[in-house]
């Protein structure tokens, strides 16, 4: 119809005509708007503009024209998303109407509907409701039966729903409805129109069946006059799409999603208040079916276009916030999930208040935030309240009433009020099964929740009913890779455990670990380093009850599935961030380096303001800025995680079987693996199911000849004490053992060091024998531990018996295999200027002479150490650097015939580092290092991030110890922190050799090894690292790195080459001194590939 009515206007009508007659000004007119209503926007404005410029230029234009003009201009802005630019043509328009046909005219009501449409968009609802009011009292006292009347209902329709006012917005859309069946030749989009107002009406009232109808009878009268693409078909079909996504048809939801927003880009282009609209609901789909990577960026999408068309206090903004904090909760962020839903509720609340039922989800989604982070008083509180809302508002029977109730339950099982748990849960499944039948997710996620509450009571077969329920539901409608799939097959493993059936609750086991293992894999793909800490945190592939099965029921099989946990995941994010890492530099990608750039000097800027403030208590300014700072951070990660998400043959690297470890075995190698864990409880569930101060520490070993065995080696506490323990002694020992009570001392520490051997080496010791390598990975405190000094029940060292290498995870001996790259260059930093005040401090591209500096060196043995406590006081310089710095080269240069860099005094900077673009085969760091204990600086997190807390000391570093502020620049400061470390580029490094005190030391957490310069090196890219657990001295060090590298140029493999220099050491020592002091030869240990 409109086709036509287009076509008889063009003939009447020529475009480029001049005014000739009013009748022409109304022709043309009505031919612009009638090309707006047909979405033709570029040849309606350009009509329009022609119009207006005529209309300047011709005297005698009728005063009503003129109004039409800019009613039509309102109504073009409108239609595109420009609010303000139509709000202001509607008020020009309605000032010369109410000049022209006065207050109370049809005319004039018309723009204040207009304006009513504007304000609700806006999300200015007082406003809106004053006009459309206005406008309903005008037209009703004038003609009811007005289609200009019909159009303020339907108008009215959406701003009651919003107000959650259903009967007011019911009544109004079936008056209007009224009106338009009644009226002669009326056009069927305005029938469209009143049944896409009867639809939100019925879909916001919870009848979902009904709402469907009237959506496609609302599809079905735009498509008799539009065809098939039209804004108003993609609105109709974005309400569909909505209302699949309610009803658990999410394939349906998608599909109509891409179908609108496609459409709806196509007519508006990439900026439009639709737009965000349509991102906000596909980011709430793809939060349904578990495809978190994917909401993020859509999320960020929509906040950028509602930012710059309605502003940052609409309420949709709201709704991105919201689904924000929805992404950080699932990755267990919580404290960011938290300030985000804060901020969407403030953006609520100020345009609804607090009686409102999206007030009451943004509640709810605070109840649930404070019950995960255990504040249960304040989460009852924003439940309870959050449902007080929704039943006065929706009624007893609607959905969200059911959601609250979902809520309220879990609440109730975490504060052990089973029987009202149980009273929540069966309300919410009254309510979902009435609403959508027995196959949804909601009723799935119900069925879960009384599995969960059954085995908390020991009703276990009726457990396994209920999973089995929710599984069969998710399966069939999310497919296998969904975290509630992964909650409901964790809860079958543990309710078989608990009925004593290992072999049905090993294969759920099985499959946890599977999924576990695919879910991580694409967590990882779309998150910085934190957020894949928290998501493993959230959705541990490591499940501590599958150990306690595997101990209980004591099969080959279970203990297999336990070791092959252990093996996939240990050290998963360490894994994930080296892998991107080495893709990124690997890429040649522009935007993937440039990414990478930006990133590095952030971590120099936060080193700088973190450093130069650490021992102040951090202001508000400080925390916000850094903050920001981190955040800046945490996307850039984001980003460098998608695009190397591309390159996934070693993310993927974990596909392997415990047969695959045994053939990269040598044969006379064998790996001790280490995890601490908390047993489990079976017969009860979540946290109460696990004692957490009754941490153990479990022990796996594994050789191609012997297969695995598998035990639990006793109390953690005890253990970790007795490390502790070990290190007292070792500190304590000092300048001591070179007195004649350094054999006493010794004594001391091997009656520590043997019952460490009978603890963590005893129950295996005899698979040891006969085998020349132990790969050991450490586990928690156990990494502070150098093997080496364990004491054997005849007195001797274990180094004394084996050669021991340190593995983040026994899966790295799959990379052992690959074969090495040829060693090429060397890279040599040592004895660095600490005083150096000059402002180009180790430039690459400024090789000369370094200055010479006039040293007084210390003749204090028990100074002469490579460390300095947490940058209390100046770094001095070192007696043996430059000595052991001349040695190397000139061994790797006659030996290795390699090419070697050296760098020393005032040339030994950061930028030396920060500025390599081919990472050297070997790096070799000779200076100060440090490790501040948590306990030294502040609590703030801003500052108590341990990759801060550890670093190395280069040319000018003292010049940090005299700064007053914080710096927030990227220039150098001497000390290169293990934060600014992990973005270097050392990919392809085979060796870095950290020459200094506590390289190897940093904050243990459980399963992802050391937070240190450990973790940064490899972190970096690094294959291999020879590093220290305690404060080195100066001079056994220099003969030490003298010792080893002679042995590795001459062939031996790097083990070899330590474990024989640390002998030497060792056997001077006896010889010298009648002992053999740790503290004298263990202090290193090797990390990675020992070929």
């Amino acid at each position: 119809m409109i086709k036509t009515y287009l076509f008889i206007l063009l003939l009447l009508y020529p475009l480029g005509a001049g005014i000739n007659s009013y009748a022409d000004q109304s022709a043309r007119l009505i031919y612009a708007d009638s090309l707006r209503e047909a979405a033709q926007y570029d040849s309606a404005l350009t009509i329009l503009k022609q119009t207006r410029s005529e209309f300047e230029r011709t005297p005698g234009i009728p005063d009503s024209t003129i109004a039409d003009l800019y009613s039509i201009l309102g109504l073009y802005f409108y239609d595109i998303g420009q609010f303000t630019a139509a709000e202001n043509y509607f008020d020009s328009a309605l000032s010369i109407r109410k000049s022209i046909f006065g207050e109370a005219s049809i005319e004039t009501a018309e723009i204040l509907v207009r304006l009513g449409d504007v304000y609700r968009e806006q999300g200015r609802y007082q406003p809106c409701e004053d006009v459309l009011v206005g406008a309903r009292n005008i037209l009703e006292e004038i003609d009811k039966e007005n289609l200009i009347t019909a159009e303020c209902y339907e108008a009215s329709v959406p701003l009651y729903n919003f107000k959650n006012e259903y009967e007011r917005a019911d009544t109004l859309a079936r008056l209007a409805m009224a009106i338009c069946e009644k009226a002669p030749d009326i056009e069927p989009n305005k029938i469209g129109d009143c049944y896409n107002a009867l639809g939100n009406v019925r879909f916001f009232t919870g009848d979902y069946d009904q709402a469907e109808s009237d959506y496609e009878s609302a599809l079905g009268c735009f498509k008799k006059i539009y065809g098939s693409r039209h804004p108003d078909i993609a609105m109709t079909l974005g309400n569909l799409g909505n209302l699949y996504i309610v009803r658990g048809e999410y394939l349906k939801a998608e599909s109509t999603f891409n179908e609108v927003y496609a459409m709806e880009e196509e007519f508006f282009g990439e900026i439009h208040p639709n737009l965000a609209v349509r991102l906000n609901l596909k980011a709430s789909l793809y939060w349904r079916l578990g495809r978190f990577g994917e909401m993020e960026p859509l999320l960020n999408r929509a906040i950028e276009i509602l930012k710059k068309t309605v502003g940052e206090d609409h309420p949709e903004m709201g709704a991105s916030l919201n689904s924000l904090a929805a992404v950080n909760l699932v990755r267990g962020d919580y404290p960011t999930a938290d300030s985000l839903f804060r901020k969407a509720l403030q953006v609520l609340e100020k345009v609804y208040g607090t009686n409102h039922n999206t007030v009451a989800t943004i509640m709810n989604n605070l109840g649930n935030i404070n019950a995960v982070m255990g504040n249960y008083d304040v989460a009852k509180e924003y439940m309870l309240q959050a449902l007080e809302i929704r039943k006065n508002l929706l009624g007893p029977n609607h959905n969200d009433v059911a959601n609250s109730y979902g809520a309220l339950a879990r609440l109730h099982h975490k504060l052990k009020e089973y029987s009202e748990a149980e009273t929540c849960l069966n309300e919410a499944l009254k309510i979902k099964e009435s609403l959508f039948g027995t196959n949804h997710p909601d009723v799935a996620r119900i069925y879960t929740d009384l599995g969960d509450l059954d085995r908390r009571l020991g009703h276990l077969d009726e457990a396994v009913d209920d999973y089995r329920r929710a599984l069969n539901i998710l399966q069939g409608i999310l497919g296998y890779l969904h975290p509630n799939v992964y909650l409901n097959i964790k809860g079958l493993a543990q309710a078989y455990a608990a009925r004593h059936d290992c072999d049905s609750s090993l294969a759920y086991y099985g499959q946890f670990l599977d999924l576990a293992l695919k879910l991580t894999d694409y967590a990882f793909s779309y998150s910085s380093e934190s957020q894949k800490m928290s998501w493993i945190n959230q959705y541990p592939v490591i499940e501590n009850s599958l150990f306690s099965m595997a101990l209980s029921c004591g099969s080959r099989q279970s203990k297999e599935l336990a070791a092959e946990m252990i093996l996939k995941g240990k050290a998963s994010v360490i894994d994930a961030v080296m892998a991107e890492q080495k893709a990124a530099y690997c890429s040649e990608d522009a935007v993937t380096l440039d990414l990478l750039d930006r990133r590095n000097e952030l971590c120099t800027i936060i080193s700088n303001m973190v450093l130069t403030s650490v021992k102040k208590a951090p202001d508000e300014s400080f925390r916000d800025s850094i903050q920001y700072l981190y955040n800046k951070n945490d996307s850039l990660e984001e980003e460098l995680s998608r695009r190397c998400a591309l390159f996934k043959d070693e993310l993927f690297a974990r596909r392997f079987s415990i047969a695959d470890i045994g053939r990269a075995l040598p044969h006379d190698a064998i790996l001790l693996e280490y995890l601490k864990y908390y047993p489990y409880d079976f017969t009860k569930l979540g946290t109460d199911a696990i004692d957490s101060s009754n941490s153990r520490y479990l022990a796996f070993v594994y050789s191609s000849s012997d297969g695995v065995a598998f035990a639990d080696i006793g109390d953690a506490r005890s253990i970790d004490s007795l490390v502790d323990a070990a290190r007292n002694e070792i500190y304590q020992a000092d300048s001591r053992v070179f007195t004649p009570i350094g054999a006493m001392l010794e004594s001391d520490l091997s009656e520590i060091t043997g019952k460490l051997y009978n603890i963590l080496i005893g129950p295996m010791a005899d698979r040891l024998g006969g085998k020349r390598i132990v790969y050991v990975s450490p586990d928690s405190k156990l990494n502070l531990l150098p093997f080496e000094i364990l004491t054997r029940p005849d007195g001797s060292y274990l180094i004394e018996a084996n050669r021991i290498c340190y593995l983040s995870t026994g899966r790295e001996l799959l990379r052992f295999a690959q074969k090495p790259d040829s060693l090429f260059d060397v890279m040599v930093i040592a004895d660095p200027d600490f005083d150096y005040t000059g402002d180009s401090v180790g430039s690459p591209d400024n090789r000369g002479e370094p200055t010479i500096r006039n040293v007084n060196y210390s003749q204090s043995r028990d100074i002469d150490r490579r460390s300095i406590d947490c940058l209390n006081t100046a770094f001095p310089p070192l007696r043996y650097g430059r000595i052991e710095m001349n040695s190397i080269t000139e061994l790797l240069a006659r030996k290795g015939a390699l090419e070697v860099r050296g760098y020393y005094g005032n040339k030994a900077g950061e930028k030396v580092l920060k500025s390599i673009t081919i990472p050297p085969s070997i790096l070799h760091l000779a200076t100060h290092g440090f490790f501040c204990d948590a306990s030294a600086v502040s609590n703030d997190p801003a500052q108590n991030n341990p990759l801060m807390r550890s670093g190395l000391a280069l040319a000018g570093a003292n010049r940090l110890l005299s700064a007053k502020d914080a710096k927030t620049t990227t220039d150098e400061d001497g000390i290169l922190t293990a934060y600014e470390i992990s973005g270097l580029n050392l990919t392809g490094t085979q060796l870095a050799v950290l020459s200094a005190c506590e390289t190897g030391v940093g904050e243990s957490i459980n399963g992802e090894g050391v937070f240190g310069l450990q973790r940064a090196f490899r972190h970096a890219g690094v294959k291999s690292l020879l590093m220290s657990l305690w404060k080195i001295m100066d001079k056994e060090t220099s003969q030490l790195m003298h010792g080893f590298y002679g042995r590795w140029l001459a062939g031996e493999s790097k083990v070899d080459a330590l474990r024989n220099s640390q002998l030497e050491q060792l056997a001077q020592s006896r010889s010298s001194l009648g002992h053999g002091h740790p503290l004298l030869w263990a202090g290193f240990i090797l990390v990675g590939d020992p070929n």
